[in-house]
C-alpha cells in the first residue's frame, strides 16, 4: 500500500491508489511497447521479402543471360565445326585433284674435284604431296646421321642438296636421290671423281676451283648495322635474256666514303664484273645483272654483305631454262654434260644432244 494520501472518496476502495495507477499506465505501456515491436518486426519481414523479391529477380535475369550466351556460343561452335568440315572437304578435293608424282626439274650433275674438297650435289624436284628425296651411294642408303661430320642434307624451295665434306678417294661413286610420295618415284644420278694430288701435279688446275672458298682478306674493319628489306626470290629464265638479281640493303649509319662490301656468290663461287656479268652496289641497293644467261648461270646464288660485326648474307636458286632453237631443226643446249677426267693438259666432257626425226608418210 503506498503511502501517498487518497481523497476521502477513494478510501473505501484500497485498489484505487497510486499503485493502481501506475499498474495500468505500465499495461498501456507495455501494450504500445508490444505494439511498436509487432509493426516493427512486420516491416523488418516486410523489408526482407521485398529484398527477397529483388534478389530473385536478378537471378533470374543471369539465368537469361547466361543462357542466352550458352546458346550463343554453342550456335558458334556449331557454326564453326561445319565450316572446318567444308574446309577439310575442300581441301581434300583440291589435294586429289593436284596431287601427282615426282617429277625432276633439275637432274644431278657430275663432279670431279681434289681431295680435302667439298662437293655439293644439287636436284631440283616437284610433287604433290611433298616427295621424300633418300640419297645412294653405289646403291647403298646414305644416312647423314650416322656419320654428320661427312655428309649432310639440306633442302630449300624444293632444291635438295647433299654435302660431302673434305672428300676423299674412297668417295669416288655413283650418286643417287630417289624423291618418292604416293604417286609414284622418280630417281636421278650422277657420278663423283675424287682424284688425288701427287707432287707433279697442282692441287688446283685451272678451270677447277673449290666449292667453299674462304672470305676475301680485306674484311672491311668499320662496324655497319646491315638490314634486308627486300630480298631477291627463287627466278626463272630462258637462255639469251637479260636478268638482274636486285637486294634493297640498309646500312646504319650511311657514309659516303665507307660502307660494307657486297660479295655475289653462285655455289659458293665468287662472282667477279665481267662481260656477261655486271656488279652494282649504292643507294641503298646491291645488284647483279646478266647479260646473256647462260645454262652455266643456273645455281645458288648468295649475296653477301662483310662487315666487322660479321657477315649477313641472303640466299635463292636460279633457274635456266633451254631456249628454241634459232635454226628450225637445230639441235638444243647439251644436256647430262659429264666430266670424266681433268688434268692439267686435257679435259674429258661427254654431253647429249636430242634430235628428234619427223617421219611424214605420204598416202
Amino acid at each position: 500500500m503506498s503511502s501517498v494520501a487518497v481523497p476521502f472518496y477513494q478510501r473505501r476502495h484500497k485498489h484505487f491508489d497510486q499503485s493502481y495507477r501506475n499498474i495500468q499506465t505500465r499495461y498501456v505501456l507495455e501494450e504500445y511497447a508490444a505494439r511498436k515491436t509487432h509493426e516493427q518486426k512486420s516491416h523488418a519481414s516486410d523489408e526482407k521479402r521485398i529484398k527477397f523479391a529483388s534478389e530473385l529477380s536478378s537471378l533470374e535475369r543471369e539465368i537469361h543471360m547466361a543462357r542466352h550466351h550458352a546458346r550463343e556460343q554453342l550456335d558458334r561452335l556449331a557454326i564453326q565445326r561445319m565450316v572446318e568440315e567444308n574446309m577439310a572437304l575442300e581441301r581434300h578435293a583440291f589435294e586429289e585433284k593436284i596431287s601427282r608424282a615426282p617429277e625432276i626439274l633439275v637432274r644431278l650433275r657430275s663432279h670431279t674435284v681434289w681431295e680435302k674438297m667439298s662437293v655439293r650435289l644439287c636436284f631440283t624436284v616437284q610433287g604433290f604431296p611433298s616427295p621424300v628425296v633418300q640419297w645412294y651411294k653405289n646403291e647403298e642408303l646414305i644416312t647423314p646421321a650416322s656419320d654428320p661430320a661427312k655428309y649432310s642434307v639440306e633442302n630449300k624451295y624444293g632444291v635438295h642438296v647433299l654435302h660431302i665434306n673434305r672428300a676423299d678417294f674412297d668417295d669416288s661413286a655413283t650418286y643417287s636421290a630417289v624423291a618418292t610420295n604416293i604417286h609414284g618415284q622418280a630417281s636421278t644420278n650422277c657420278a663423283v671423281v675424287v682424284r688425288r694430288f701427287r707432287e707433279s701435279e697442282e692441287p688446283h688446275p685451272a678451270g677447277i676451283m673449290p666449292f667453299h672458298l674462304p672470305l676475301s682478306h680485306d674484311v672491311c674493319f668499320t662496324y655497319f648495322d646491315v638490314q634486308f628489306l627486300e630480298k631477291f626470290g627463287v627466278t626463272f629464265a630462258t637462255e639469251g635474256e637479260t636478268l638482274t638479281l636486285k637486294c634493297s640493303v640498309l646500312v646504319t649509319p650511311e657514309l659516303k666514303r665507307l660502307r660494307p662490301r657486297a660479295e655475289w656468290y653462285r655455289d659458293d663461287v665468287l662472282i667477279k664484273d665481267s662481260k656477261w656479268t655486271k656488279l652494282y652496289f649504292g643507294e641503298g641497293q646491291a645488284a647483279l645483272s646478266f647479260t646473256h644467261l647462260h645454262k652455266d648461270d643456273e645455281g645458288l646464288y648468295t649475296l653477301r654483305m662483310v662487315t666487322k660485326g660479321g657477315v649477313n648474307e641472303c640466299s635463292a636458286f636460279l633457274f635456266v631454262r633451254d631456249a628454241d632453237a634459232l635454226i628450225p631443226g637445230a639441235p638444243g643446249a647439251p644436256m647430262d654434260v659429264k666430266c670424266h677426267d681433268a688434268n692439267r693438259d686435257y679435259v674429258i666432257v661427254t654431253w647429249i644432244i636430242i634430235i628428234i626425226i619427223i617421219i611424214i608418210r605420204r598416202l
